[in-house]
């Protein structure tokens, strides 16, 4: 039985964690053991939702002729800063894609907070950094309300640019502020045609994640492969090997691989599609449905895995996934973002409606583990299990979560790797 999956090396701006304790042979601190996130009975359906949320922005960004992968918990920030900020019509659209309801939309600043502050706790030897910034016009003051729940739930830097005299300069301004929050992995998120003399409010989140295999891959059993491409080529690429003790299902349309970081707290989740089932397929069709069996299924076996090394830097434009979500009122003229500034403003913000909404993300997996790089911004202008070889050299799904909460931080599709070698 060859199941093999693909692993790759992530980096994603979260938040800053890292205890130092003793050191071990390879310089990084001894793991310490993991710090569960504990979730009120209301933060475990949103937390759930997350999930759901995740595969749906993977299914509604997947392109058949390309590489995805989304950042759903970067994204997800974003949407519900927005969300305080945003009337009735226009909130209840974005509360609905993130798979809640109105009476659910309280607990979602308090449940970011807990899980931000939770991540970033939970391995000493997953370095996570998170960071949150809002800027409006000049000419606008925001609501207290709106200040506040950024402020006190997000920790956003909220600052003022101004738009209408000088765009060149608080895109500028932005893009720095950028550039700072991913130590220069992600010099920009906003282009020019992005930001105009009428834009007038600005919302963007950065993450960013390191984390070391518990079983490293040694760098001198790193061997050329070949790897089955979406389309039933053959690729060059360099494959990776590790062996240990790691959660194992063999399922009906595919099967499943959970790799640790550090003290096991933060895995990756590698999903390979039987031979027959075509990725895009299965990734639109059976990938909800079968994430949760295979996870439920899953056993504790030792096994060499084989893992493809690749790297990739990817742009992706979502308005269009985001109105396959259902999020569509927030792009129009209905639109309505009153709420994010106080009544001396509501003249000015009545016709406001979002123009950009965009994520850039660098990831890398090699044999030391996985750095994700991750910048998210949006504009508002007028089975059994058997002991054996795990080899991932066919397409793949790949998932980055935390453990106790099933926190989904990445999720992407590899259907070839001709270009992220």
């Amino acid at each position: 039985m060859r199941i093999i999956k693909r692993l790759g090396a992530m980096t994603a701006a979260l938040l800053a964690c890292a205890v130092m304790t003793g050191c071990n042979s390879d310089g990084e601190p001894e793991a310490t053991p993991r710090a569960d996130i504990q979730l009120t009975p209301a933060q475990k359906v949103i937390s759930q939702s997350n999930v759901e949320f995740a595969i749906d922005l993977l299914k509604a960004s997947n392109s058949a002729d390309k590489n995805v992968l989304v950042a759903p918990f970067s994204a997800s920030a974003v949407l519900s800063m927005l969300a305080n900020g945003s009337g009735e019509a226009t909130s209840s659209e974005i509360i609905a894609a993130l798979h809640l309801d109105a009476s659910e939309a309280n607990e979602i600043n308090e449940y970011y907070k807990k899980v931000t502050t939770g991540l970033l706790n939970a391995d000493n030897r997953t370095k996570l950094t998170f960071a949150n910034a809002v800027w409006v016009d000049g000419s606008m003051k925001p609501s207290s309300d709106f200040k506040n729940a950024c402020n006190g739930y997000y920790k956003a830097n909220m600052g003022t640019a101004d738009f209408k005299g000088n765009h060149t300069k608080a895109l500028q301004d932005i893009n720095a502020w950028v550039n700072k929050a991913t130590n220069g992995e992600i010099s920009a998120i906003f282009d020019p045609q992005d930001i105009s003399s009428q834009t007038r409010f600005c919302v963007v989140n950065s993450g960013t994640f390191d984390g070391k295999w518990k079983y490293t891959f040694d760098e001198k059993a790193t061997k050329p492969g070949n790897f089955t491409n979406y389309m039933n080529r053959t690729e060059n690429i360099m494959m990776m090997r590790s062996e240990g003790q790691m959660p194992v299902s063999i399922g009906e349309n595919a099967d499943l691989i959970e790799v640790p970081y550090g003290n096991g707290a933060f895995v990756m989740d590698v999903i390979v599609p039987k031979p027959e089932i075509n990725i895009n397929d299965y990734v639109s069709n059976q990938l909800a449905t079968d994430y949760e069996s295979l996870l439920s299924s899953a056993k504790a076996s030792t096994c060499v895995l084989y893992l493809p090394r690749f790297s990739a830097k990817l742009t992706n434009e979502m308005i269009k996934a985001l109105r396959k979500l259902g999020i569509k009122n927030a792009f129009t003229d209905n639109a309505d973002f009153r709420p994010m500034f106080d009544e001396s403003s509501a003249f000015a913000a009545k016709d406001l409606s979002l123009s950009t909404f965009k994520q850039k993300i660098n990831i890398e997996v090699n044999e030391q583990g996985t750095k994700v790089v991750v910048v998210t911004g949006s504009s508002g202008r007028d089975g059994k299990v058997v002991d054996k070889d795990f080899i991932v050299d066919t397409p793949f799904v790949y998932v980055i979560r935390e453990v106790s909460t099933g926190t989904i931080l990445f999720i992407g599709k590899a259907q070839s790797l001709k270009d992220m070698q």
